[in-house]
């Protein structure tokens, strides 16, 4: 079984290395897509985003760019594409400003209770399953990161709903499930932690004014049922 892991990056080299250093040694292959999202302001980080490229090859990652910026969900959707292209049979999905809490977390147990959920227990019926994702300053959440044949999961026109092609997956008869898969279960062995203390004040005010455009834009998901 193949393990990997798809970040999506753009202008904090210091926050990759970070990310990239908590997965060496634990997944087979790091995939990073580099490149802007539609709206993030990203005048004066080029010069980071050249580091960030710097980062990805100090660590082996196999990394693509787009030049054009993208919506988040679309960027985001290229995860299952480079998967299947890389053979993956699992992929973990952490963000740039994220890292494995290595005191909470034995990956070689993650990897080992990912296989027999997803293959011995239910037999490959289902693709999302949840880790443990601080999410908030010491506030943890089950997130749904972790895909078994990442390239049958796909988003759904938000970068937080995802969607299956998987004939065996039962939620797939389901209309309460036509917009969004839930993640089937929680996958122990496995905490993610993320801060934002190696951000400057400049960047913590562009990222603030990101997500502020990215709720407005997705807003509107958020409150259909559909996607809960």
């Amino acid at each position: 079984m193949l393990f990997g892991s798809y970040t999506s990056a753009y202008s904090n080299p210091l926050e990759l290395r970070r990310c990239f250093s908590s997965l060496q040694g634990k997944v087979d292959k790091i995939i990073c897509h580099f490149g802007p999202y539609k709206d993030y302001d990203n005048n004066g980080i080029f010069e980071n985003f050249q580091d960030c490229i710097k980062v990805a090859r100090d660590y082996g990652a196999i990394f693509f760019q787009n030049l054009s910026p993208l919506p988040e969900y679309v960027k985001r959707s290229f995860a299952s594409i480079y998967a299947e292209v890389l053979g993956l049979d699992f992929l973990l999905i952490i963000d740039s400003d994220e890292f494995i809490d290595s005191t909470q977390s034995n990956f070689s147990k993650f990897k080992e209770k990912a296989i027999d959920i997803a293959i011995n227990k239910y037999s490959g019926m289902y693709n999302i399953f949840s880790c443990i994702v601080e999410y908030g300053n010491q506030t943890y959440k089950a997130l749904p990161r972790v895909w078994y044949k990442p390239h049958e999961v796909r988003y759904n026109k938000t970068h937080f709903s995802l969607t299956v092609d998987n004939k065996k997956c039962p939620y797939l008869k389901d209309p309460k499930y036509k917009e969004r898969i839930p993640s089937k279960e929680l996958l122990p062995h496995l905490v993610i932690r993320s801060n934002y203390d190696l951000r400057d004040k400049k960047e913590n005010n562009r990222h603030a004014n990101y997500l502020n455009i990215l709720r407005n834009r997705e807003s509107v998901f958020s409150n259909d049922e559909r996607f809960m």
